[in-house]
C-alpha cells in the first residue's frame, strides 16, 4: 500500500513538471517567433505542437531512463547520452516537419536529409532535451535521497523505542523482585495490614506500568501520582531512610512529559 502511493505521487509529480515545462516552452517558442515575425497567430499552433511532440518523445525517454537507473554509473551514462541524442534527432525531425506544414518553406519533395537534420536545430533540439534529462536525473536522485534520508530517520526512531522498552523491561523486573523481598520479610513479621497495603500499592503501580507506553506523552500530574505510588512502596522498605518531598508550581501540573519518564 505505502509503495503504491509513493509510486502514485512520483508519478503524480513526474507529469505535473513535465507538462508544465513543455508549457513553458510552447510559450517561450511562441513569444521568440512574434518577436522576430511579428505575426503572433501564425505561431499559436506550432508551438502546442512543437511542445506535443516534446511531451511524447521525452515520455518514451522517460522509459528508457527508469529502466536504465538501477544500472552502474557508467553505463547510465552511456544509455542517458545515446537516448537523449536519439530523442534529440526525432525533436529536430519533428519540429522540420511542423515547420514545413505550417510554413511552406520548402515542398515535401525538396526537403533532403540534411533539411530534417540541419546542425543549428540539431544543437537546439540537443539543448533542449539535455535540459529535460539533466532535470529528470537530477530531482530522482533528489527524491532517491530524500527517500533514504526518510527511512533513516524512522529505523533511528524504532531504535530509540526499542532501547526504551529495553529499559523499562530491565528496570521493572529489579524492583519487583525488591518488592516482593519487603512483602515476604512482612509476612514472616507478621505485619499483615502493612503487607496487605503494600501488595496492593505494588498492583496499582504494575497497571499502571503495564498500561502505559513510555512512547506517549502524560500530563506531570498523572506522572507524579505515579512517582508517589512508587515512592509508597519504596518508602516501607527503607522507612525512617527515605525521605522525600515534591514542590511543583500548579501550572505546571498541566505540562506533557513522556511516560514513566520519572521512573
Amino acid at each position: 500500500m505505502l509503495l503504491r502511493k509513493l509510486t502514485t505521487s512520483q508519478t503524480a509529480l513526474f507529469w505535473t513538471l513535465h507538462c508544465a515545462g513543455w508549457t513553458a516552452y510552447a510559450v517561450l517558442n511562441y513569444v521568440i517567433g512574434i518577436e522576430v515575425n511579428q505575426k503572433s497567430v501564425n505561431y499559436i499552433v506550432p508551438s502546442i505542437m512543437y511542445a506535443a511532440g516534446g511531451i511524447m518523445i521525452t515520455w518514451c525517454l522517460r522509459w528508457l531512463f527508469r529502466a536504465a537507473w538501477d544500472l552502474r554509473p557508467l553505463h547510465i551514462l552511456l544509455v542517458s547520452g545515446l537516448g537523449s541524442a536519439f530523442a534529440s534527432a526525432l525533436f529536430t525531425g519533428f519540429r522540420t516537419l511542423v515547420h514545413v506544414q505550417f510554413y511552406g518553406a520548402y515542398k515535401w519533395s525538396d526537403l533532403s536529409f540534411v533539411d530534417y537534420f540541419n546542425l543549428w536545430d540539431m544543437y537546439f533540439s540537443l539543448y533542449v532535451i539535455g535540459t529535460w534529462s539533466g532535470l529528470y536525473f537530477g530531482i530522482k536522485y533528489y527524491q532517491m535521497v530524500q527517500s533514504q534520508n526518510e527511512r533513516l530517520l524512522k529505523a533511528t526512531s524504532a531504535a530509540h523505542q526499542a532501547q526504551l522498552k529495553m529499559l523499562r523491561y530491565q528496570l521493572n523486573p529489579h524492583f519487583l523482585f525488591n518488592t516482593l523481598n519487603a512483602i515476604s520479610t512482612l509476612i514472616l513479621d507478621r505485619d499483615t495490614p502493612t503487607a496487605n497495603g503494600m501488595v496492593t500499592r505494588l498492583s496499582s503501580f504494575l497497571r499502571h506500568s503495564l498500561d502505559s507506553d513510555p512512547m506517549q506523552k502524560v500530563t506531570l500530574k498523572k506522572e507524579i501520582d505515579a512517582l508517589n505510588l512508587y515512592l509508597s512502596i519504596e518508602k516501607v522498605r527503607f522507612e525512617e531512610r527515605l525521605e522525600v518531598a515534591i514542590d511543583v508550581e500548579p501550572l505546571a501540573y498541566r505540562a506533557m512529559v513522556p511516560s514513566m519518564l520519572l521512573q
